[in-house]
């Protein structure tokens, strides 16, 4: 009994890891053909502070993080803790990252903004959805001006110290 149980498991096992690599190959191949992309850049209206920010810098020596994200992603609550976290220790900025969500209305995103402690750039960018084939929340990528360094999508245990090795360098 114990035999055709673990059988049973295994196969289960399998196909679980099967559908995840299934639903997330697209999006991981997508992420490697962005990379080295560049974006142009442009004005946007910081959803937090009502101000007028550029996304992404035009200067090469700036350094950003972009995070797509959605209130409804619990993912994406977890990489913007750790992002919060990591500003409140000193070592990040909170000018460096763009917190972009383009899936939602103005109003939902607005009060997500009212309840959070989060002071990064709130924007939205159908542009850089489109540009760059978001196809999953969390998405975050680090950027060099106006050129994409690295996208990756999903939770990471390495993404907030990639993040802050990278943000760290001028």
């Amino acid at each position: 009994m114990k035999k055709k149980w673990n059988i049973a498991t295994n196969f289960i096992s399998i196909l679980l890891i099967g559908f995840i690599i299934y639903k997330q190959a697209p999006a991981v191949l997508n992420n490697f053909k962005k990379e080295g992309s560049t974006l142009t850049p442009q004005e946007y209206v910081d959803l937090r502070t009502n101000q007028k920010v550029d996304f992404p810098s035009k200067d090469l020596r700036d350094r950003s993080l972009a995070i797509f994200w959605a209130t409804w992603c619990a993912p994406c609550k977890v990489e913007m803790k750790r992002l919060h976290q990591s500003v409140l220790e000193g070592k990040l900025s909170p000018d460096q990252i763009y917190a972009i969500n383009s899936f939602e209305n103005e109003s939902t995103i607005r009060r997500f903004i009212g309840q959070s402690p989060y002071e990064f750039r709130f924007i939205s960018s159908p542009y850089a959805v489109k540009t760059l084939d978001v196809k999953s929340t969390p998405t975050t990528i680090l950027l060099e001006g106006p050129h994409v360094s690295s996208m990756s999508s999903g939770l990471s245990f390495i993404g907030i110290w990639r993040a802050e090795q990278y943000l760290a360098k001028k």
